[in-house]
């Protein structure tokens, strides 16, 4: 009947047996009239339910929190800390309340240098989560799609102090931010392993000073034609190039493990998946400029090392945050092999080396 509520069970309920907490019928959904398409239901209101766990409930109110200037920095560490205990995150929902507290944080865009670490290490903490809980959430919330765009609205909208390059590392995650202010050389942006802390960590650098090791985690080389025709293309965010490297790949879903999540009539992940990410995940951002329809001089060139040896077929994808999911190996879903790209692979010593 419209211009009526209907109670509904709370979205809290999959597994709370395991918590022995009852759930009440608490959510409700109002049908607003409409004499000209006919009445509508509006989006449940879920404040009155019941939640599983103090964390959960934590987080929850965190991500409704109003973020000012004055408790942007209390926020950002109380979440740094609440996530950093793995054990502590039980279910799809602290990873979504998560990911929508890190993006309230950037989209703030309140002391985003105080935060930055912050934010970094949050995501760092994300990539320890269940990966049950991690894909449940994407599949449902788009947790980890909301993740990985307010990563690069943070790299866009830190503040570039002089030509000092910004760094900041963690145990899963890196970022470095290098400011551009004309056209120069080349850039090489290598990952490596750091001795003392066992993180990886990012160098911009022009490919004349770039120097390659077989200890390197990835590099990814992108010539002197590609930095002008990003100059040309839009003077005014050619500002900077930054970098991420993760050192999971928790957060980037592959579409069979999609599939198997939803096909799964236990909501859970299947065992024996058959794809796999088989190097770290190292991204390349001139400013927040799309490049398309390179010639064979402006090509991007990529050096990974390969984590595993299993056999199988050696695939290069990327990622469209912007569809349901991470990452696919088709036009019709998610993310895509890149066209005429699997012939320019080659695989030397243990690196696999393309061209884009």
């Amino acid at each position: 009947m419209a211009d009526d509520f209907d109670r509904q069970t709370c979205p809290y309920g999959f597994d709370d047996y395991k918590f022995n907490i009852t759930v009440f019928n608490n959510a409700s959904r109002y049908c607003q009239p409409n004499f000209v398409d006919g009445a509508q239901w509006e989006a449940p209101d879920i404040s009155e339910c019941a939640y599983r766990t103090a964390t959960t409930l934590k987080l929850q109110k965190m991500s409704q929190t109003n973020i000012t200037y004055d408790n942007v920095e209390l926020i950002a560490g109380e979440l740094d800390s609440i996530t950093s205990s793995e054990d502590m995150i039980t279910n799809r929902l602290d990873v979504k309340f998560t990911a929508d507290t890190i993006e309230s944080l950037v989209n703030s865009n309140k002391k985003l240098s105080k935060i930055a670490k912050d934010i970094i290490n949050t995501t760092s903490n994300m990539m320890d989560f269940n990966y049950t809980y991690v894909t449940e959430s994407q599949v449902q919330y788009k947790s980890s799609s909301k993740v990985l765009t307010s990563l690069d609205k943070l790299a866009l909208q830190l503040e570039l102090l002089s030509n000092a390059t910004i760094k900041t590392t963690s145990k899963n995650l890196a970022l470095a931010i290098k400011p551009i202010r004309r056209v120069g050389k080349g850039i090489a942006i290598n990952a490596k392993r750091d001795q003392s802390s066992g993180y990886n960590k990012i160098n911009i650098e022009d490919t004349q000073s770039s120097q390659v090791s077989l200890t390197d985690t990835a590099q990814i080389l992108l010539p002197e034609l590609l930095i002008r025709r990003a100059a040309q293309l839009d003077p005014k965010s050619f500002n900077r190039i930054y970098s991420f490297v993760f050192e999971s790949d928790r957060l980037f879903l592959t579409k069979k493990q999609l599939e198997k999540t939803l096909n799964s009539s236990s909501g859970q992940m299947a065992s024996g998946l058959s794809e796999k990410i088989n190097s770290h995940i190292l991204s390349a951002s001139i400013g927040k400029i799309k490049l398309e329809n390179l010639t064979e001089n402006e090509e991007m060139q990529g050096r990974f090392r390969i984590l595993s040896k299993d056999p199988g077929e050696v695939r290069c994808v990327y990622w469209d945050v912007k569809i349901e999911g991470m990452c696919c190996t088709d036009t019709s879903v998610l993310v895509f092999v890149l066209t005429n790209f699997n012939s320019k692979l080659q695989i030397v010593e243990d690196f696999l080396l393309f061209q884009i």
